[in-house]
């Protein structure tokens, strides 16, 4: 089984642009070794009554951070536009 888990950064009361300001600075300041840990627990709390163990249902945690743009950034492009950003070429 594969799952895919997003985290979502957000701070109600600031403008979109503080959000991901905000952020994204979250989420480099966070270690790839603190977000495994924090994915295996909150496995186990989820799913440990069901037979759960982490160590040997995990067989691995693939982790992608996307810093490039402010996450609220998704409202305000296409994915059109998300993929020329991304890749630094101007959407024709």
């Amino acid at each position: 089984m594969v799952l895919t888990l997003k985290v979502l950064y957000s701070y109600p009361g600031l403008s979109a642009e503080e959000q991901g300001q905000r952020g994204r600075g979250e989420m480099l300041a966070t270690s790839f070794r603190d977000y495994e840990r924090r994915i295996r627990q909150q496995f186990t709390d989820m799913f440990s009554e069901a037979g759960f163990d982490a160590s040997r249902d995990i067989a691995g945690i693939v982790l992608n951070r996307w810093a490039t743009l402010p996450q609220p950034a998704a409202r305000f492009f296409s994915s059109e536009q998300m993929g020329s950003r991304l890749r630094g070429i101007s959407p024709r």
